[in-house]
């Protein structure tokens, strides 16, 4: 397209689902965006994403993401990816794109960032959970990832919400 990935997010995402702050990336040494990891975006905006794959990539009647693109997003496409407990991973969760499929669970997906930060999705509950956080001693400890003790976490905020309605 000859446009960076910031002008290409911001036509073809950000200016369309409504987002209410600027994003934007951590860059390498020669300014290009660092596209696996280091978007910074607000719990809001970030809700917005969330929202968006929730209902299947459309928002508000439009469809921004095709439909089959968030759905295979959020399917792991190999063994190796598949949630459950297998010897080649020490994690339980599967992969799509970007996306993790927590062990054990029903339709949930979920974003995460390397510090602690999720986008927690369940469409069986029409739910979409955010959570920002900073965990400094990621690199100096094993302490850096409690995905599962998070999943639990969310797990039962939605429990609760669903049981006080």
């Amino acid at each position: 397209t000859g446009e960076t990935i910031t002008e290409y997010m911001y036509k073809k995402l950000w200016s369309r689902i409504g987002a209410e702050s600027e994003a934007y990336w951590i860059v390498d040494k020669a300014g290009m965006e660092f596209v696996l990891g280091g978007l910074n975006v607000t719990a809001r905006d970030y809700a917005r994403i969330g929202q968006l794959f929730l209902d299947s990539g459309r928002w508000q009647g439009q469809q921004i993401v095709p439909e089959a693109w968030v759905i295979a997003s959020v399917t792991p496409d190999a063994p190796h990816l598949m949630p459950g407990i297998r010897n080649t991973a020490e994690r339980k969760d599967g992969y799509g794109f970007q996306w993790w499929i927590p062990y054990g669970g029903d339709d949930e997906f979920n974003a995460q960032g390397i510090y602690g930060q999720f986008i927690y999705i369940d469409p069986d509950k029409d739910l979409v959970i955010v959570k920002l956080s900073s965990n400094y001693h990621f690199k100096h400890d094993n302490t850096g990832f409690f995905h599962d003790i998070e999943i639990a976490m969310y797990r039962e905020i939605v429990k609760q919400i669903v049981i006080n309605e």
